[in-house]
């Protein structure tokens, strides 16, 4: 459910400023998922079918300050020790489309333990990601997540956990929206075309039960069953040992033995990321 601040004289946007200064960004999430397509003609305040409330489009000028608001929103990556690093060939269908670079760091231990993983994914023809995940504490609870699609146009989304909640907020073609999310348990934050946010169902146990969450389409899945099971693969053209982990019908990731994540693939089966050896 979205929500919005509140002033003296009614409802009205949370940063009213920000809209009367930007320039609409259009077209982006009509690419990313053809599925949606956006409304240009309702109303302020007015909720399409089956949609959340969202601020009116602005057509003013872009200036430094609206850049400024959509780049801060994916922070750069924290230092610390390094868990991780590397790229993934993105393939439709059989057919190479991208590569995914992305790295993983580690701060601290016990409860002040921090991980952040960083990535960057180009895919020929469409928007470049940038994405930032934090996991706090030895279970590596999601605490913030931020993501932004840039190309023709530019969509921002920020996820904060905030007390049993995560709160969202997403600039796009449409303005500014933000939404909340209750938190029903484990959580895992997972996007469209993202391979190396599986990492985390590498510690995730047999039975065990999560809540994905997809920030770019704004939406929180159902709870998702773990399954694990050892199965042989071939990279780099040679027999690998693995653990596959299934996370319900949404998707599927194989780990080696020092738990690296090779191979992602989700639930429509068109959708494969290969590690580079």
């Amino acid at each position: 459910m979205r929500t919005l601040k509140r002033r003296p004289t009614g409802w009205v946007p949370w940063r009213a400023a920000l809209a009367a200064r930007g320039q609409a960004f259009h077209g982006i999430r009509a690419a990313l998922h053809p599925r949606w397509t956006a409304s240009p003609g309702v109303a302020p305040w007015s909720r399409p079918a089956g949609g959340a409330l969202r601020r009116p489009r602005c057509s003013c000028g872009i200036t430094r300050g609206l850049l400024a608001v959509v780049s801060a929103a994916v922070p750069l990556p924290a230092p610390g020790q390094l868990v991780d690093r590397g790229a993934f060939v993105l393939y439709r269908n059989g057919v190479e489309v991208g590569v995914e670079d992305f790295s993983i760091h580690r701060q601290g231990t016990g409860g002040a333990q921090l991980v952040v993983a960083t990535s960057t994914v180009r895919v020929r023809g469409g928007p470049t990601l940038t994405t930032s995940l934090s996991l706090a504490g030895p279970e590596m609870a999601p605490s913030e997540y931020s993501v932004m699609a840039a190309g023709t146009d530019t969509t921002s989304v920020r996820i904060v956990r905030a007390g049993r909640r995560f709160r969202s907020r997403r600039i796009d073609s449409a303005g500014e929206e933000e939404r909340a999310y209750p938190i029903r348990g484990a959580s895992v934050i997972l996007d469209e075309g993202v391979a190396h946010l599986y990492f985390v169902l590498a510690e995730l146990a047999e039975g065990s039960v999560v809540h994905p969450l997809v920030p770019l389409e704004g939406r929180q899945l159902g709870a998702a069953r773990i399954e694990r099971a050892a199965e042989t693969i071939r990279t780099g053209g040679a027999p690998t040992e693995t653990t596959r982990v299934r996370l319900g019908s949404v998707g599927e990731a194989w780990f080696d033995g020092s738990g690296r994540l090779l191979r992602v693939r989700v639930a429509d089966g068109g959708s494969v990321a290969e590690r580079r050896p």
